[in-house]
């Protein structure tokens, strides 16, 4: 009882950070695991280790689906900044507003998040999770 409590307490403290990827520590009887949050446009995701890289396992903490970490963000924008994204991503358009930020290289995607939620011009900035089932997901 009182591990779950402690885990029911983790969750909530995990879910109450804000943009900046947070740490939460859960302790088990045989070692500790540090796990970093963060807000996905709305959804909470978790996972394991310092740097969130593409092909992260993930847990989303708002719908409890697993899921893989992908290599793009998709952002809004009624005047995209091309000059200050070129640079790291390969853009395509996708509709109206939206456009894929393809990464041209392997980075900390939960640091890059936060640089790119700093842009004022971009209104909305999601990250690519994969939540096919764990069999069928790509290697990234």
């Amino acid at each position: 009882m009182r591990t779950l409590l402690k885990l029911v307490m983790i969750v909530t403290l995990a879910a109450c950070h804000g943009d900046q990827p947070g740490k939460s520590e859960s302790q088990s009887n045989t070692s500790t695991q540090t796990y970093f949050t963060l807000d996905n446009n709305g959804e909470k995701i978790r996972w394991k280790g310092q740097k969130l890289l593409p092909g992260t396992r993930i847990d989303n903490l708002s719908n409890g689906e697993p899921g893989l970490v992908g290599r793009d963000f998709v952002v809004s924008s009624t005047a995209l900044p091309i000059q200050e994204l070129t640079a790291n991503y390969r853009i395509t358009h996708i509709a109206g507003d939206n456009y894929r930020l393809s990464a041209k290289a392997t980075q900390d995607m939960a640091t890059e998040m936060a640089r790119l939620k700093t842009i004022p011009e971009l209104t909305l900035v999601e990250l690519q999770i994969d939540y096919s089932p764990l069999t069928e997901l790509p290697q990234y």
